[in-house]
């Protein structure tokens, strides 16, 4: 079913949250943070939100949407609750039209932008640009050693680290993909990702907060 939204809107899919249980949204979330982690209160609520955007027949304005974190973003107690706040701004945009050379959450932004955006909210820092200027912030990591708030790269247009995005978990990534599309998750198990996949990065904290082990 075909599904239309007008601009500055974002959801995610009717049809993709309607197959997916609730409680698939709850351990996704669950796996990003250790069992005795207070933040998981927020699972439900979360999980909610998602399914609430992808339920409503009109369109949901980006402007007209708020996460309560419950006083995670700052100060923030340990560097587990600091990822889980990337990994929440990032999902928040998931259906916000792409935008060449955008950076409004409002009308639409492009790969770096949404980036840029994620790591501005979540932990007030700056990060360059452009995907190649991101590509040399940060420390590398290998794919093995990949963890969600993660940015991985991608060679999308003849050109290394062309593109970038926000590791999830579990080969799952977000990102504002290309012109007439929007900010949706990919696998990068997939053979177009995994074929064009450069690397990734990870951005240090500005708290000085080490990541969980």
């Amino acid at each position: 079913m075909a599904m239309s939204c007008a601009p500055g809107c974002r959801f995610v899919p009717a049809a993709f949250a309607a197959t997916v249980p609730f409680a698939y949204f709850c351990e996704f979330f669950a796996t990003l943070m250790p069992p005795d982690h207070h933040a998981r209160r927020l699972l439900p609520a979360a999980a909610a939100m998602l399914l609430l955007l992808g339920s409503v027949s009109t369109p949901v304005l980006a402007r007209d949407i708020s996460i309560d974190t419950g006083g995670m973003a700052s100060p923030l107690k340990n560097a587990s609750q600091r990822i889980g706040d990337v990994v929440l701004q990032a999902l928040a945009l998931a259906g916000l039209q792409y935008r060449y050379g955008g950076d409004s959450a409002i009308t639409g932004m492009d790969c770096s932008a949404l980036v840029q955006h994620v790591y501005r909210q979540a932990w007030q820092q700056e990060l360059p640009r452009t995907a190649e200027e991101i590509s040399r912030a940060g420390e590398r990591v290998t794919r093995g050693e990949l963890e969600p708030g993660d940015l991985v790269f991608f060679d999308t247009l003849s050109r290394p680290y062309s593109h970038v995005g926000i590791y999830l978990g579990e080969d799952k990534f977000v990102h504002s993909p290309s012109a007439g599309s929007r900010v949706r998750v990919e696998n990068m198990a997939g053979t177009y990702w995994k074929t064009r996949y450069n690397g990734a990065r990870r951005i240090a904290d500005i708290t000085g907060l080490e990541r969980p082990r």
